[in-house]
């Protein structure tokens, strides 16, 4: 009988999707590596008080935002003795680990420590989810230690296929900085379009980020939609695309397409391919010889 097997496979599913904590059934994504409940609660009030160490200026305005997106607002204060939440650097916390953080939520305040900035910024993505959990604002009192287990957390996008443009990158920064990711692989040139401006080659852009049509359905169906495609980012857009990432921790890898998948940049400089003639950026998928 199959069935068995059903319920076998969803039993294990279960398991690994779910995995058993002793923390009151609190779940975060990634889950932290250790959560110790107390009793008792505390309430985080419409009106919170911002302690935080000098370098942690960046990480503070970003959690004075996310408080407000949650509807709160914050004051912030150089004085930690009395403050509601208090940001807090110190080589002592989890040396072994950087990107480690301890947060704290006691019937009097609730502290992030880390030995970094970025475990700081990590630890205000778990009190993030953590509020979002509790719409009441009362939240329990609890210790969070937590460290990354893999160093590289990535994200890639394709860009070269289908541009999608300044708001949409920013927004999925965003989403992956929630969920502790660090780098941003960033596919920015291919056969089917180039969509970095280089200022040198304009022609890169002029001629090579645009494309008649795309290649529908699957790989090699030669089915086209007969839609013009296009765009790409200038140097000022990347550098401010950076800047955000970075403000986030997370670091942009850029993927530049040589000597392969390299049709857009010999449309828009023909002498740059094998062949030395004219083509036209395809829209057709799959692999293209011309190198």
């Amino acid at each position: 009988m199959r069935i068995p097997y059903i319920f076998i496979f969803l039993l294990i599913a279960n398991v690994f999707l779910f995995p058993i904590k002793a923390a009151d059934n609190i779940r975060f994504i990634p889950q932290p590596a250790e959560i110790l409940m107390q009793s008792g609660t505390f309430r985080l009030d419409g009106s919170a008080t911002i302690s935080f160490s000098k370098e942690l200026n960046k990480e503070v305005s970003l959690l004075k935002n996310y408080l407000h997106e949650l509807g709160l607002t914050a004051a912030l204060s150089m004085d930690k003795s009395d403050a509601m939440i208090q940001l807090q650097l110190s080589e002592t916390v989890l040396p072994a680990h950087k990107e480690g953080y301890i947060l704290q939520i006691s019937n009097r305040n609730i502290q992030i420590k880390s030995s970094s900035a970025t475990g700081i910024f990590y630890g205000i993505q778990t009190l993030r989810q953590l509020v979002e959990k509790y719409p009441n604002r009362i939240l329990p009192q609890l210790t969070i230690t937590d460290y990354p287990a893999f160093s590289w957390r990535a994200l890639m996008l394709d860009e070269a296929r289908y541009f999608k443009g300044k708001e949409v990158v920013c927004r999925l920064l965003d989403q992956m900085a929630y969920l502790k990711m660090n780098t941003f692989h960033w596919h920015l040139t291919d056969d089917q379009g180039w969509r970095i401006e280089i200022k040198k080659f304009p022609k890169l852009t002029e001629i090579g980020s645009h494309r008649a049509s795309s290649e529908i359905n699957h790989f090699g169906s030669d089915v086209f939609d007969s839609k013009p495609h296009s765009g790409y980012y200038t140097q000022k857009e990347i550098k401010e695309i950076i800047e955000y990432a970075y403000e986030r921790h997370i670091n942009i890898i850029p993927e530049i397409e040589m000597p392969g998948h390299a049709s857009a940049a010999i449309a828009s400089y023909p002498w740059l391919g094998t062949k030395n003639t004219p083509i036209s950026v395809p829209g057709k998928f799959g692999v293209h010889y011309n190198v």
